[in-house]
């Protein structure tokens, strides 16, 4: 069946966009396959911007993904320095 990646997912590939809790991401097959739960295809963390292909031999990590593997979107660039950055100035932690 076209659009189905699993038992249980199916895709509706007419979705130019599809949400993913707040999240609005580029197509229907990315938002289906996306979470912050080690099983899935994809890891999205929303808080740095990051899709990233799991790496299943270590706890939460993984390989930052540039370009949406179903549509060939460019993703959004990762904001992780920017975020640490500005905790740790709110921390008082600075290289200064």
């Amino acid at each position: 069946m076209p659009g189905d990646f699993g038992p249980h997912v199916a895709v509706n590939r007419s979705e130019v966009a599809q949400r993913s809790g707040d999240t609005v991401h580029c197509c229907g097959e990315i938002a289906a396959n996306v979470d912050e739960d080690e099983e899935r295809i994809v890891l999205y963390f929303e808080r740095f911007r990051e899709y990233l292909v799991p790496v299943r031999d270590t706890g939460t990590s993984g390989i930052l993904m540039r370009f949406c593997p179903w549509c060939g979107t460019r993703l959004p660039e990762s904001i992780r320095d920017e975020v640490l950055d500005r905790e740790d100035r709110a921390r008082g932690l600075t290289d200064a």
